[in-house]
């Protein structure tokens, strides 16, 4: 783990400067685009640099061991996975940010980083209402006043978040493919390549078939525009009641399990806060949201710390090498 930490560091300060290069282009580009919905999101290269960028950011959290002595190390981290989202969830996506801070956050407190107070609780809230409405408002969102009929715009804002009219009016949805096995395997499987459980969706073509990928086709055709999802819903689609009372049941002891995991120093510790960030933001999206990049992260988690390992013998001079052998 020293030696993870030693490496998640230094390619957290490299990867700082394309991943600052990537927000500023795409905030500079929103910034030109009319309307929300309108223009492209972040290329796939640009994706693969800001979530590659934030794997390291994690993996330094999730491996820092003397706090004290570390301090400085660990805020100038928490600094660079955050400002980079942030600039883009100005523009495009105000949960981007959320995916950075919630993990840190939930890492900060099961490790006894910092204490549960009155000053803290108010800190929290301010941070949650700052991740709600302030990229909303840059984006132009209406949040404030009210509409034509007389209903606060505020709260047409919290009902436009809102899913559940996904489980109300979609109860009779059919699909060749369990949409809930799509979107469990969509980061393993590449249904494109193969051309299975895909559908259309307005000019993206050969998209997995995931839940929220079908209900955005049925309600807006457009990706830009995507509705989300239910996975009470996604429970239902694929087994009815009794699987949205057994699929609820595990999946709450998962999360308590995941909550045990984050406290304490380890190479995955930042795998499980993700993953429990993302079961928060699940009323909003599949299952397979809060689970798909736990197998492709434990095999990146090994590469670094293969890497590490190589970098180290790589240092050692050759009279060390004989010592270690002779010895």
């Amino acid at each position: 783990m020293d030696r993870c930490e030693e490496f998640s560091y230094k390619a957290t300060l490299i990867l700082a400067v394309p991943a600052m290069l990537v927000a500023l282009r795409y905030a500079a580009y929103r910034s030109t685009v009319g309307d929300y919905f309108e223009g492209q999101g972040i290329t796939l290269p640009e994706q693969a640099v800001m979530y590659t960028f934030l794997f390291f950011n994690l993996l330094f959290v999730s491996v820092v061991g003397d706090i004290k002595k570390d301090r400085k190390k660990l805020l100038l981290v928490v600094a660079l996975a955050v400002v980079p989202r942030l600039l883009v969830s100005f523009w495009w996506r105000r949960f981007f940010v959320a995916q950075a801070i919630i993990p840190i956050v939930l890492i900060a407190f099961a490790r006894g980083w910092v204490t549960l107070s009155l000053k803290r609780l108010v800190q929290i809230v301010v941070l949650a209402l700052f991740i709600l409405f302030v990229p909303a408002l840059t984006r132009g969102d209406n949040v404030f006043g009210e509409d034509e009929y007389g209903t606060p715009q505020v709260v047409n804002y919290f009902g436009y978040m809102s899913t559940l009219v996904f489980f109300q009016e979609n109860l009779d949805l059919k699909y060749s493919c369990p949409p809930m096995l799509v979107s469990f395997t969509e980061k393993i499987v590449p249904y494109s390549t193969l051309d299975i459980c895909t559908i259309d969706v307005g000019k993206d073509k050969g998209v997995p078939a995931a839940l929220d990928i079908i209900l955005t086709k049925q309600d807006s055709d457009d990706l830009m525009a995507g509705t989300g999802s239910n996975y009470l819903l996604e429970l239902y689609l694929t087994g009815g009641l009794p699987l949205i009372i057994i699929g609820s049941t595990l999946f709450g002891f998962t999360c308590r399990r995941f909550v045990a995991l984050v406290g304490h120093r380890s190479l995955y510790a930042a795998i499980w806060a993700e993953s429990l960030s993302r079961a928060l933001l699940a009323p909003r999206g599949n299952l397979g949201y809060v689970f798909e990049r736990i197998p492709t992260e434990i095999l990146a988690v090994w590469v670094v710390v293969s890497l590490s390992w190589m970098l180290v013998v790589l240092r050692q001079s050759p009279l060390q090498h004989s010592s270690a052998d002779s010895v």
